[in-house]
C-alpha cells in the first residue's frame, strides 16, 4: 500500500497560472501575474508571490522570438520543477530563493568524522562477496494488529529484556508491582507517562511503570514513580523515555514506588569470536548512504549520480542505500506535478541509474516511511524492484544481514531508516549532566536491544504489533551486528564503539531543505579478528 500524492487541484491551479509546461504565449503583453493569483494571506505574502512570478516571468511570457531546441527530459523536469516549488505553498514560497545549484555545493571531500586505523587503507580488497540476506525477510501480511497480539508481542519483549537486565546486574530475581515490602526491592516493568493531554513528553512528576504483578496470568498493574529518594553520584546520568524497559530497586506501597536505583538495560552480546579463514590479509570496502538521493524541488538525483561517480572511483565491495528514495517531502510529490508514476519515477530514474554502476558492487537498498512508494507500516517490507539486475537487493526496515567471503568470517550489519535517536530526545527525562551526548543516546538504543526502542505507534511510525517479532520481520536485534548503522538528524555525524558494535551516524546525503553540502560513509574492515576494533576497521564520514 502506497502513500497516495496530494495532487488536488494544484495541476489545474498551475496550468491557469503558468500555461502549459512547454507552450509559450505569442508575443502579445503578459498580464500581471497577480491578477491571476487568489491572495487570501496578508499583503507580505502578495509581494512574495509578485517577486517569485517576476523571477518565473522570462520563462513562461518571453515576449521576444526563441531559438527552439530539444530538451533531455532531465532539463525538462528541471524547468518545471522550479515552478511547481516556488507556489505549492507557502512555506515553499519562503524559502524559493534558496533552491541552490548542487553542483555550487561547498566542502567537497571534506572529512568530518575518522575513526580506526588508517593503514587499512593500503590492504588489498577481497573481490569475491557475498550477500547473505536477513532471515526474518519477505512479504507480510499488516493491518491485522489484534489486542491480544498487542498484548503478548508488549509481554514477550518485557520478559526478554527484563531478563537480561537482571542477568547484566547479577541480579537474582525480581518482585511484580503488588509486592509490597519496608525493604527495597528490584521491580521490572515498561517506562509510561502519565497525561491527560496525549502528549507522552517526560517529566519527574509525570512517570509510570507498568509491570507484571502475576506472571503465570499476564496480570499487570500500572504505578507512579517518586523520585524524593533518587540520587546519582557526580558526574553519572541516567535517561528515561516512554516504552523503555528497566529494572528498578525501591521501596514499593500504596502510594507507588519510591525510587533509589535504576538499571536502564543490558549491552549486546559481543559477536562470537570465529577462526580467522585466511592467513592472507585481506579487506571488505563498504559505502553507506542515507537519502534523500535527490533535492527537494527534482528528481533529478544529481547526489545520486555523484555517489555513483565515488562509488566507480573507491570501488567497494557493497553499496548500502538507506531511503527515502523518493521523498513524501520532495515538492514535486506534494503537488501532484509528475508525469509518471512513483513507481516508475522510482525504476526510471533511480534504479536506472544504479544499473549503470560498472564495478562488481553489491547494492543493497532499505526502504523509508518516507519513501510514497513503499508500504506505510513499521516494521517495513523490502520495496519492490520491477527492473533491477541480480547486483540491486531490496531489504525490510530494519534490517540484519551478513557479507561473507573466503577470507572472511560473516560480518553482520544492522540497518534501519527510522530516526530512534529523534523518537527518544524528543520524549525523555535525564537525571544528571550527560557530557556525550552522541554515546548517551546510541548506548540507550542499543540497551533496549530494538531497532526502534520505544516500541509504541505514532503519526510518524505506524507500528504493527503482529510483525515485531514475526517470522518474516523483525524490530528486535537478534544477532550482535559487527556495524549498526543509525541515521538520525538529532547527532552529529559520528562513529562509536558501543557494547563491541561498531555505531555509524552518516547522516544525508542530501538536506530536504536544498542544503548544498551532504554526506556519506566509507568503512574498510579486515579479516584479522585478533585485533581490537579500532585497529580492524577504519571508517570516515565524508562530505559529498
Amino acid at each position: 500500500m502506497s502513500k497516495p500524492g496530494n495532487s488536488g487541484n494544484i495541476g489545474s491551479y498551475l496550468t491557469s497560472l503558468f500555461g502549459k509546461p512547454t507552450t509559450k504565449k505569442p508575443s502579445a503583453t503578459p498580464k500581471k501575474k497577480t491578477s491571476q493569483i487568489e491572495v487570501s494571506k496578508a499583503s507580505s505574502s502578495v509581494a512574495a508571490i509578485d517577486d517569485i512570478a517576476e523571477v518565473s516571468h522570462s520563462e513562461v511570457y518571453d515576449e521576444e522570438p526563441q531559438h527552439h531546441h530539444i530538451m533531455e527530459d532531465d532539463e525538462i523536469i528541471e524547468q518545471h520543477s522550479k515552478k511547481v516549488v516556488l507556489m505549492t505553498s507557502q512555506q515553499q514560497l519562503q524559502s524559493a530563493h534558496t533552491i541552490v545549484n548542487w553542483k555550487d555545493r561547498d566542502n567537497q571531500g571534506k572529512i568530518l568524522c575518522d575513526f580506526g586505523d588508517s593503514d587499512i587503507d593500503n590492504v588489498a580488497s577481497e573481490t569475491d562477496v557475498k550477500i547473505v540476506k536477513p532471515t526474518k525477510s519477505g512479504p507480510v501480511k499488516y493491518m491485522y494488529d489484534k489486542l491480544y497480539k498487542q498484548a503478548s508481542v508488549l509481554l514477550e519483549r518485557l520478559e526478554d529484556v527484563g531478563a537480561k537486565i537482571l542477568e547484566y546486574h547479577n541480579i537474582e530475581s525480581a518482585k511484580p508491582l503488588n509486592y509490597h515490602s519496608d525493604q527495597p526491592e528490584v521491580y521490572i516493568g515498561r517506562i509510561l507517562a502519565e497525561s491527560v493531554t496525549g502528549d507522552d513528553k517526560l517529566n519527574p512528576a509525570s512517570i509510570l511503570l507498568e509491570g507484571l504483578t502475576n506472571a503465570e496470568t499476564s496480570d499487570c498493574k500500572v504505578i507512579k514513580l517518586s523520585f524524593d529518594k533518587f540520587g546519582l553520584d557526580s558526574g553519572v546520568s541516567q535517561t528515561l523515555f516512554p516504552g523503555q524497559i528497566v529494572a528498578i530497586k525501591g521501596l514499593n506501597s500504596v502510594q507507588g514506588l519510591k525510587v533509589e536505583k535504576i538499571y536502564t538495560g543490558a549491552p549486546l552480546d559481543a559477536p562470537e569470536d570465529q577462526p580467522q579463514p585466511s592467513d592472507e590479509k585481506k579487506k571488505i570496502k563498504i559505502m553507506v548512504a542515507c537519502g534523500p538521493f535527490t533535492l527537494q524541488h527534482n528528481v533529478l538525483y544529481d547526489p545520486l549520480k555523484n555517489l555513483i561517480t565515488l562509488v566507480e572511483t573507491n570501488e567497494p565491495n557493497v553499496l548500502v542505500l538507506v531511503g527515502p528514495f523518493l521523498s513524501e517531502d520532495n515538492a514535486l510529490v506534494k503537488s501532484g506535478f509528475m508525469d509518471e508514476t512513483f513507481e516508475s519515477t522510482f525504476e526510471n530514474r533511480f534504479i536506472a541509474k544504479l544499473k549503470t554502476i560498472e564495478t562488481d558492487c553489491r547494492v543493497i537498498l532499505i526502504p523509508s516511511l518516507k519513501d510514497v512508494n513503499s508500504d506505510f507500516v513499521f516494521p517495513q517490507p523490502a520495496i519492490e524492484i520491477e527492473n533491477g539486475s541480480s547486483k540491486i537487493q531490496s531489504f525490510p526496515n530494519p534490517s540484519t544481514f551478513s557479507i561473507s567471503s573466503p577470507s572472511f568470517n560473516p560480518i553482520k550489519i544492522g540497518v534501519t531508516s527510522i530516526d530512534a535517536i529523534k523518537t527518544i530526545k524528543e520524549k525523555e527525562y535525564t537525571f544528571g549532566y550527560v557530557e556525550d551526548q552522541t554515546e548517551h543516546y546510541l548506548k540507550a538504543v542499543l540497551e533496549q536491544q530494538y531497532y526502534y526502542p520505544r516500541l509504541l505507534p505514532s503519526s510518524e511510525i505506524p507500528l504493527d504489533h503482529s510483525l515485531l517479532n514475526g517470522t518474516k520481520s523483525s524490530l528486535k536485534i537478534e544477532e550482535s551486528p559487527n556495524i549498526i548503522i543509525l541515521p538520525s538528524d538529532h547527532l552529529e555525524t559520528c562513529c562509536k564503539v558501543i557494547s563491541n558494535t561498531i555505531v555509524i551516524n552518516p547522516t544525508r546525503l542530501c538536506n530536504n531543505q536544498n542544503r548544498k553540502e551532504g554526506s556519506y560513509a566509507i568503512i574498510d574492515i579486515v579479516n584479522d579478528t585478533s585485533l581490537t576494533l579500532d585497529k580492524r576497521v577504519h571508517v570516515q564520514v565524508v562530505n559529498i
